[in-house]
């Protein structure tokens, strides 16, 4: 998926909505609800999920070539999909110019003056690379025997999708990891860093080491969570209408007040803060809404909003229940989570975020009903591309829970006795039982290596 989108239009769609964007960027019209339901057009979208469409309207080599990947994309990516993305990498590839050596990017009193040679290399080899894969997918749309081919279509869609990623990784990863606190607010105004996504992922990284906290309240009503009555830590429920996955979390009551430790609140809210926060797809992590007190069950509830085209009548897997399910998964199928797994454990510690419950009983995957398509030509369809399919599920598409022990990097810990053997199979020796040293990043990296080899 793309990273963060700039200037673009976003409606969360729960009803039909008649949208015409450029009606109503020139005249300022409000969106009007659409009476009349039988317009292909605007069908219903899967309740909850947020709709958003980037206007090319300005960029007509973008719009055509938007167009051309319209032609012919697989059933389970969307127009809205591609014009997101399209407008994403033409935006960072007007800026190729700027790294076109090291005169104007580079230059004395720049915010990337700072970075390594080497980082400095792989931002101009990077953005050369998009801007390479983007003038071939134009030549390819110009020709009028490629449109509807849908191997160009998806050759053209996999290559403009992963020099996309690898330029914004290129600028992200050595701004917050060469780059000090103090530069980041020179950062935030850099065009690059806009363009790339960076910029969220500074204020993420920001939220994570306590440089400022999210002044809104991520506490939900518990009288709007309808969730079954069943006992379990990851659950399928509703807030609102919408689908909904929660994660439970016990907690010890104080005696003297019979409600939960300051402490153990203000954690939470914490943690709720974080996961709240916008975040890169890579990390495989669902948007969270926020937590709920289960007063009498001595518990909080982490709701979790599920991905278009979720199951709600199938459970969550996790990895430790398909090591048993199934016996035989595809080589390639493991190497795409593998790969997976470590993209995303890689993003945490980037910013600083240690996960320290990194084991297969806390990552798992969510069943998905086929893609079906409409009556028009339109794809609408949101769902993942299935990679490596399994059943009902994608294991190339996994998602992470057990954010219960997150830690930021230099935060302090208690080091806490804990005796479970099977815990301690994801764990390194000096953290068995009573812990020997405070958890390093090195730790995380311990648990991936274990989990992988199961």
């Amino acid at each position: 998926m793309h990273r963060t989108l700039k200037y673009c239009h976003l409606y969360r769609l729960e009803t039909p909505v008649h949208h015409d964007f450029a009606r109503t960027k020139q005249t300022g019209i409000k969106l009007q609800h659409l009476d009349d339901l039988s317009q292909p057009r605007f069908m219903q979208k899967p309740t909850g999920y947020v709709i958003f469409r980037a206007s090319l309207s300005d960029d007509p080599k973008g719009r055509e070539l938007a167009e051309w990947l319209k032609t012919a994309p697989p059933n389970n990516v969307t127009a809205i999909h591609i014009e997101a993305m399209v407008a994403d990498a033409r935006r960072i590839q007007n800026l190729v110019g700027l790294v076109q050596g090291t005169q104007e990017m580079f230059v004395k009193g720049s915010v990337f003056e700072k970075l390594s040679f080497p980082a400095k290399q792989e931002i101009v080899r990077a953005f050369r690379n998009l801007d390479t894969t983007l003038m071939t997918s134009s030549r390819m749309a110009d020709d009028a025997g490629l449109r509807g081919n849908s191997e160009a279509v998806k050759g053209a869609l996999e290559g403009i999708q992963s020099t996309l990623n690898a330029a914004c990784a290129a600028v992200e990863t050595p701004v917050l990891t060469q780059l000090g606190q103090g530069d980041f607010q020179e950062a935030y105004k850099n065009e690059v860093v806009a363009s790339t996504g960076t910029s969220a992922a500074i204020s993420l990284c920001q939220m994570y080491h306590g440089i400022y906290s999210s002044p809104e309240k991520k506490e939900i009503s518990r009288d709007l969570v309808i969730v079954p009555a069943k006992k379990e830590r990851i659950e399928t429920g509703t807030i609102d209408g919408s689908t909904v996955i929660v994660e439970t979390y016990q907690y010890e009551e104080d005696p003297s007040t019979s409600r939960p430790y300051e402490e153990t609140l203000e954690q939470v809210q914490k943690m709720a803060s974080i996961l709240c926060h916008p975040k890169a797809s890579t990390l495989h992590v669902l948007p969270c809404l926020g937590f709920y007190h289960k007063k009498v069950e001595h518990s909080f509830g982490v709701a979790f909003r599920a991905p278009p085209y979720f199951n709600p009548e199938k459970k969550p897997i996790t990895l430790l229940s398909l090591y048993s399910k199934e016996k035989r998964v595809a080589l390639s199928h493991r190497i795409c989570l593998a790969a997976k797994l470590a993209a995303a454990l890689d993003g945490f510690h980037t910013v600083g975020w240690f996960h320290k419950g990194f084991r297969s009983e806390n990552v798992m995957f969510l069943p998905m009903e086929a893609p079906r398509n409409n009556i028009s030509a339109e794809p609408v369809d949101i769902a993942p591309t299935f990679v490596a399919q399994q059943g009902s599920i994608d294991i190339s598409n996994p998602y992470l829970f057990g954010f219960e022990y997150m830690r930021m990097q230099d935060a302090g810990t208690n080091l806490e006795a804990d005796d479970s053997l099977e815990r301690d199979l994801y764990r390194h020796p000096d953290r068995w039982g009573k812990p020997k040293v405070r958890f390093e990043k090195a730790h995380d990296v311990y648990a991936l290596v274990n989990l992988n080899r199961k």
